[in-house]
């Protein structure tokens, strides 16, 4: 391990950037065979020196802030001024980042993908914002903080129901004794879970508790058929898409038509195909 301390000269702010990752006021490197290291040294006149500061904070039904759980990490994007630079809010630094190396000019603070949370900004102390725009000069001194807010509680509900498609069409019960695994996921929360419609449950189910957000469902082994879904009496299609917004319920149907129905010929007819 190798160290990088500036030792001149000494009227000057200096921070350290190694490897391309986040500015710290050390600068260590772990040497290894066949690797190369970089390790940028940024100098800050102190009367030039100016401050963002930004904090992490969630805001609860009550209207409580709070700090994040403490296994809860985010990330937050800093853009403008010919910088394009990510910060990380955890436990380790207690939520909070203090920037004090950016030139004068126009900065926004933006939040990566933070999950089921609505974000907003509070810049400057005033009222909470989708954006957080900064215009930061010389000697001034801008905090912001991201707050997270709880998703309202709400009881969404999806019924999953299976059907078959007989000979005629008609969309009638599965009566074999067959199970169909069925997934239901949201990509944003990381809701995945997998349901099996069969004679136990009717090829029926209902899936509470459901927060908001945007669901999809999917047939896991469609091998031995094609599928279909048709959603809250919609039109049938080749995927489903469920909106949860509060606690009505949403209808699923997944409808199996057998491979074979459509190429089943008796062994006294003759099939021609014909292809133009």
């Amino acid at each position: 391990m190798y160290t990088v301390i500036q030792t001149a000269p000494l009227d000057q702010r200096v921070t350290y950037r190694v490897n391309g990752n986040e500015e710290s006021q050390t600068a260590t490197v772990n040497l290894k065979a066949n690797t190369t290291n970089t390790v940028a040294i940024i100098n800050a006149h102190e009367d030039n020196q100016n401050v963002v500061d930004v904090s992490k904070y969630m805001l609860d039904e009550q209207g409580n802030y709070r700090k994040p759980a403490s296994n809860q990490i985010f990330r937050f994007l800093l853009s403008g001024n010919n910088v394009h630079q990510f910060y990380t809010l955890s436990s380790d630094n207690d939520w909070h980042v203090r920037i004090d190396t950016l030139n004068s000019g126009e900065y926004e603070i933006r939040e990566e993908n933070n999950g089921n949370y609505e974000v907003k900004y509070q810049v400057n102390g005033g009222a909470l914002s989708r954006t957080a725009m900064l215009n930061v000069t010389s000697g001034s001194e801008n905090t912001v903080q991201i707050v997270n807010i709880d998703p309202t509680k709400i009881d969404g509900k999806i019924v999953l129901s299976k059907k078959l498609r007989d000979e005629n069409g008609n969309l009638v019960t599965p009566s074999s004794g067959e199970g169909f695994m069925i997934r239901l996921w949201n990509t944003i929360s990381g809701y995945d879970e997998i349901f099996t419609l069969d004679q136990l449950n009717g090829y029926s189910l209902v899936v509470s508790s459901l927060q908001r957000g945007t669901y999809q469902i999917q047939e896991v082994d469609t091998s031995d058929y094609g599928v279909t879904y048709q959603v809250n009496g919609g039109t049938e299609g080749a995927t489903a898409t469920v909106q949860i917004n509060d606690a009505s319920e949403n209808h699923v149907v997944i409808i199996n038509t057998r491979v074979s129905l459509f190429y089943r010929v008796d062994s006294q007819d003759d099939l021609r195909i014909v292809i133009e």
